[in-house]
């Protein structure tokens, strides 16, 4: 998803969701707006929606939910610390990052996600 309206709608309208990738990809233009993900996540209607489904399943079982929440479009070292700290995002997509440092993905991941 790549903004609240859409989010809230799958969030509550898809009962077998598993994976749910919010993106700061523009889908019009193709381009990353840094931070856009990290905007939709502060919502507050989006926080408690993804909290209400991440504590019960499809099944309507309390703490057994299957959703999985990740982040695109994470740009800096800072980014990945503020996501691995909410309690909301399970893990982040790196992609064209990684790319973009035009260094081998090995040193890539490490430059970062080695955070201090």
């Amino acid at each position: 998803v790549s903004s609240i309206p859409q989010l809230l709608d799958v969030v509550d309208k898809v009962q077998e969701l598993e994976i749910l990738s919010i993106s700061s990809r523009n889908m019009r233009l193709w381009k990353i707006a840094t931070g856009k993900s990290g905007k939709i996540l502060q919502n507050e209607e989006v926080r408690a929606a993804l909290a209400l489904r991440r504590m019960v399943d499809p099944t309507g079982v309390a703490g057994k939910s299957r959703l999985v929440v990740v982040c695109e479009g994470v740009r800096t070292s800072e980014d990945i610390v503020a996501l691995r700290e909410d309690p909301l995002v399970d893990g982040v997509l790196l992609g064209e990052e990684l790319v973009g440092m035009q260094l081998p993905v090995d040193e890539a991941v490490t430059l970062l996600v080695n955070v201090e």
